[in-house]
């Protein structure tokens, strides 16, 4: 799912339902302008997830949330893969990624992440690792404990200022959380309810994992960011 906000009331050309207009010469969404009396709405939109093989059709799947055809980014969020367990473990063998950041976060197992500066980390559930491809790097991700990993992986598009910056990884094994009534909230990137990750980004982003006891009702308190990637 996809929270995003809209303009109450007001849908400007070439905006979708969920209050973003596509700049085809960018090949990217950006927030939709708000007459000054509208008021920001949230909009919860579900978008089906579809497989996609990495590294052709014998290789592992993945669930891919984003892109999607009428929605290829959420704020600076641009890419959303689940990986689950299955026949084939998810072993992405080196490749290069340049003006982004990779946000991985395991769920089950252990990944074991290499690149080209030198970075060798196992991660585990509750840390996070963070790349900075900037003007460029190459990595590689192995599943430890063979096809039964599961987790997230999600692309930043790094904004003009940021996309040539130097090349840079970060293991983040303590992270935020906050112990409320009825859940449990882990930040992993941005700030929520006066918690705030160390993770490094160039864009306003909010990412977190919120747990749920059993017949509870959670209300998160709504910050600035309009774009949240929700699980």
């Amino acid at each position: 799912m996809v929270l995003t906000t809209a303009c109450a009331g007001h849908l400007g050309p070439g905006t979708t339902e969920g209050g973003w207009s596509r700049d085809e010469s960018r090949g990217t969404t950006p927030e939709q302008d708000c007459p000054a009396d509208a008021a920001r709405t949230p909009v919860l939109e579900r978008h089906e997830a579809r497989d996609v093989p990495l590294g052709g059709l014998r290789g592992a799947v993945v669930s891919r949330t984003l892109p999607q055809r009428d929605l290829s980014t959420v704020g600076a969020w641009c890419f959303l893969d689940a990986f689950t367990p299955g026949e084939v473990p998810m072993n992405v063998l080196p490749h290069p990624h340049i003006g982004l950041q990779t946000v991985t976060w395991p769920l089950a197992g252990r990944m074991l992440h290499r690149d080209s500066l030198g970075s060798e980390q196992v991660l585990v559930p509750g840390e996070l690792n963070l790349m900075t491809s900037g003007d460029g790097v190459a990595h590689s991700e192995f599943m430890v404990d063979g096809a039964g990993a599961r987790g997230l992986q999600l692309w930043v598009a790094l904004p003009d200022h940021a996309r040539r910056t130097d090349a840079a990884f970060d293991h983040i094994a303590d992270l935020p959380v906050l112990e409320r009534s009825g859940h449990r909230v882990t930040v992993i990137i941005g700030e929520h309810d006066g918690a705030t990750s160390p993770a490094r980004v160039h864009s306003p982003l909010l990412g977190l994992q919120v747990d749920v006891d059993p017949g509870a009702e959670v209300a998160l308190p709504c910050g600035p960011i309009s774009n949240t990637p929700c699980r």
